[in-house]
């Protein structure tokens, strides 16, 4: 079986980076109050600062019109949770899944599904395209089917996931498959096998 790495060896580096930077920063500023170019360095700081605000902000703005622009994504995020999950559920049964939809007081297990032989616990979130799935929504999801022999999991979601959730999900692909809204769409399209 193959061994997960822990994350510590990777928070150590980012400790020392982060100290180097601010220790840099520092006698910068220093350098820069005794030859008396404090005020031009800190008109450039912020030039550039405003110039990157407006480069996410725009990025980010043609990301969220990307969301919309998806014919199958779109009317997903105008109705509500159940009839989307609903329309999911409906979607894997017509591409020969069997099962039935849940209604669990924690919410972790939206629909059981199996095909081939093999069982799914589906987990649906409906969120709008900025609101990422974070990793413990993830982890929590996996402990919930971890304990269940033969059990895969399918978490799917109408936005997308954070990098730290596809990390950690890659790291058990194996029982736990991730669907984000981009690949929902290819799915609803035909694009990508169900």
């Amino acid at each position: 079986m193959k061994k997960i790495p822990s994350r510590d060896h990777m928070r150590r580096p980012k400790l020392e980076y982060w100290f180097g930077s601010i220790l840099l920063v520092v006698f910068a500023l220093i350098t820069f109050a005794w030859l008396h170019l404090l005020p031009i360095v800190f008109g450039v700081l912020v030039l550039i600062g405003l110039v990157y605000i407006v480069y996410y902000v725009l990025v980010k703005q043609h990301h969220y019109r990307q969301f919309f622009a998806d014919p199958y994504l779109a009317p997903l995020y105008k109705a509500d949770a159940h009839s989307v999950k609903k329309y999911i559920y409906d979607s894997f049964i017509g591409h020969g899944y069997t099962g039935k939809m849940e209604h669990t007081t924690d919410e972790l297990i939206d629909m059981w599904l199996s095909k081939d032989g093999i069982t799914y616990a589906l987990h649906f979130q409906h969120r709008l395209p900025r609101n990422y799935v974070r990793e413990q929504r993830v982890k929590k999801f996996y402990r919930t089917i971890r304990p269940m022999p033969g059990v895969h999991g399918i978490i799917v979601t109408t936005s997308e996931f954070t990098n730290q959730a596809y990390y950690w999900g890659n790291q058990r692909k194996n029982r736990l498959k991730m669907i984000a809204g981009k690949d929902l769409a290819k799915m609803m399209a035909g694009v990508k096998n169900w």
